[in-house]
């Protein structure tokens, strides 16, 4: 159970840590992660904000 939360944990702060200067070494892995979250967040957004009116609209009839 340790394992699973340290491991979830690393991959938060590798998600949310600032830029190093080995990351300015390779930054098109880096770069297309961030875009990669970016547009799976951008995506992701609509459909939610969807079901969030639809639901209301449902539950007000």
């Amino acid at each position: 159970m340790v394992s699973i939360h340290k491991k979830v944990r690393d991959m938060v702060l590798l998600q949310v840590r600032p830029m190093t200067p080995e990351d300015a070494v390779r930054p098109v892995p880096v770069l297309g992660q961030m875009l990669l979250t970016y547009c799976g967040i951008i995506f992701a957004i609509p459909p939610i904000v969807f079901c969030i009116e639809y639901t209301i609209n449902w539950s007000h009839e």
